[in-house]
């Protein structure tokens, strides 16, 4: 499980580094989608902050005495933000597609981990 918390850290460090640079990117160019990336970059910023507290370690600690492994479909959700940012960057898709698809990523992620836990 130690391995799994190492990779979610460093996926929400290359996330959060990632939309940094496209809203810079958005700011530059005034793309009206800069909000999308910022609220992408804050729930970046908060997930890593909030996971290197007592509090997100024992939340942490909780779910997996419970048998859920949410490490796991967050990992998930930021692959599929990476993976979004990556074509976005490389102008394979729009960046309204990329925020959309980040969005998105994070969303099943997220439903996943709760119809697990169910």
């Amino acid at each position: 499980m130690q391995k799994v918390n190492k990779y979610l850290m460093w996926s929400y460090i290359l996330a959060a580094s990632m939309e940094l640079a496209l809203v810079m990117h958005m700011y530059r160019t005034d793309n009206s989608w800069i909000w999308a990336f910022g609220f992408l970059m804050l729930d970046s910023i908060l997930s890593l902050a909030v996971d290197n507290t007592d509090l997100g370690e024992g939340i942490r600690t909780e779910m997996r005495e419970q048998g859920i492994q949410s490490e796991k479909y967050d990992l998930i959700g930021n692959i599929c933000r990476i993976g979004a940012y990556i074509l976005t960057f490389t102008l394979m898709i729009s960046a309204e597609t990329g925020a959309s698809l980040a969005y998105l990523g994070l969303l099943i992620s997220t439903i996943a981990g709760m119809v697990k836990r169910s």
